[in-house]
């Protein structure tokens, strides 16, 4: 099921040009309760690190997408780059 939601996420990313920036930026508003993503994808899809991305897909990202993922991840706002490192924090501990 994590699979696909992972899938809906890139698919909306390549066809929303704001919606990867958002999801950096606010991920608990952009994620929770939408997407039901395993707590492994959801720190990948935080991450921002493409070669991440693709080991969880398990192929390669287009280069339109990639590039898409390097843009939003390279400047979250504050308050979203404290977020995904509580979220990455909390993931650590789980596993």
């Amino acid at each position: 099921m994590g699979k696909e939601a992972f899938q809906t996420i890139l698919n909306r990313a390549s066809s929303e040009p704001g919606f990867l920036k958002a999801v950096y930026s606010n991920p608990k508003v952009i994620l929770n309760g939408r997407y039901a993503l395993t707590p492994e994808e959801k720190s990948t899809l935080l991450s921002g690190s493409v070669l991440e991305i693709e080991a969880c897909l398990g192929r390669p990202v287009s280069r339109f997408l990639r590039e898409r993922i390097e843009e939003a991840a390279a400047r979250p706002s504050k308050k979203g780059e404290r977020e995904r490192e509580q979220f990455h924090r909390a993931a650590r501990t789980i596993r």
